[in-house]
């Protein structure tokens, strides 16, 4: 199976499979393939799609603070929110800290409580699904003063938070660990 456009593009897809118009499909299929034809479609149909990312994921969040002393509150309705932890640890390909990339993307009008404060502050009080991940992984790890959050207030945050794990993905052939549903 390949991504490729049409049946000829593609010296590995020998006539298989037509046009893929899924990003995860195409996913699935570069881990299969591992196609260098297939990877550069890849990026430059969905990967390179936000104007606003023009940085690695690692590199999008630069102020890190620790997990154990929460801000009282900030500015900022929508955006992007990364949680790391304080050492790298393997993955597929390569190492990150990087445990979960999250976004915000609220109306005002219709939540009580908008914003990326209350959003983070949803993953200290809140005890299922992310939250309740987060808190697993801090009790295994040595408590919240090895986990660092960080967050970038954006106009688009869906596209950059998808572009954000599409980097990911690239670079280590996974999402980030804590983004799986459990």
């Amino acid at each position: 199976w390949c991504c490729c456009s049409s049946f000829s593009d593609c010296p590995q897809s020998r006539g298989k499979v037509s046009q893929v118009d899924s990003a995860i499909t195409c996913r699935l299929l570069l881990l299969s393939l591992n196609c260098n034809h297939c990877l550069t479609f890849y990026l430059f149909k969905y990967a390179e799609k936000s104007p606003s990312m023009n940085r690695s994921y690692a590199a999008y969040f630069t102020d890190w603070k620790n997990w154990e002393e929460f801000e009282t509150q900030f500015d900022g309705l929508n955006g992007v929110y990364a949680f790391r932890l304080k050492m790298p640890f393997p993955r597929l390909k390569g190492e990150s800290q990087i445990v979960y990339i999250g976004m915000c993307n609220q109306n005002s009008k219709k939540n009580k409580r908008p914003g990326l404060w209350h959003r983070l502050k949803n993953y200290r009080q809140n005890l299922f699904g992310g939250p309740r991940r987060l808190q697993l992984l801090s009790e295994h790890v040595g408590g919240n003063t090895q986990i660092e959050y960080s967050y970038v207030v954006c106009q688009n945050p869906r596209e950059v938070e998808k572009a954000l794990l599409d980097d990911y993905f690239r670079q280590h052939l996974e999402i980030p660990p804590l983004n799986r549903a459990a």
